[in-house]
């Protein structure tokens, strides 16, 4: 027999990094529960495990923000992808559905910044995936292993021919001037997303 699980059920909310989780869900909300995991794959995949160590949602949804790997994939585009994929298996595992999302495309999670557009034209050609980021396979992977029910949205914040900050790299220095701005516009509509899909719960 299986095990029996608590009638009501938090949803969880994870996010790599505090700064995408901030302010986002009130402190007394009874069913949403924010876990900021850390960045990267290993990290991600630690924090949801002590995440679901003290207790197993009715779902999850991953939220953040992500790299565009596709031309017409601008910053602030909203990301909510059909699958995930690593950059090192080609096993896709596919979200599932939101109630007031539109999902599409493939999002592939790498253990390291994809600095350069030379390399995400690289990334995009070997994956065909549409985004990037550092964390949701990972989240997917185990969510798929605890047969819990998992999405993601993100919003892009560099684009397909942007460079990401590096001191070595004055091609980027442009970039890296205009990052902290791009970020919180990223986010801005990232959590009016959220909101609007998470009001019911």
């Amino acid at each position: 027999m299986g095990r029996s699980k608590p009638a009501s059920q938090p949803i969880l909310v994870l996010g790599a990094l505090a700064f995408e989780l901030a302010g986002l869900i009130p402190a007394e909300s009874p069913m949403l529960r924010t876990v900021v995991t850390g960045a990267g794959p290993a990290k991600a995949r630690a924090g949801l495990q002590r995440a679901l160590a003290f207790a197993e949602p009715e779902r999850i949804i991953a939220l953040g923000l992500c790299g565009g790997l596709a031309p017409g994939e601008a910053i602030g585009t909203l990301a909510v992808p059909r699958a995930v994929v690593a950059e090192d298996e080609r096993d896709e595992i596919v979200c599932d559905l939101w109630p007031g999302l539109d999902s599409r495309g493939l999002l592939v999670t790498v253990p390291a910044p994809v600095t350069t557009p030379l390399a995400k034209a690289s990334l995009r050609e070997s994956t065909l995936a549409d985004w990037v980021d550092m964390e949701s396979y990972s989240w997917a992977k185990m969510a798929r292993e605890r047969e819990i029910p998992f999405t993601v949205m993100r919003v892009v914040v560099d684009g397909w021919d942007d460079f990401l900050p590096n001191v070595t790299s004055p091609r980027s220095w442009l970039s890296a001037a205009s990052l902290p701005q791009r970020s919180f516009q990223a986010r801005k509509r990232l959590h009016e997303e959220a909101r609007r899909i998470l009001c019911g719960f």
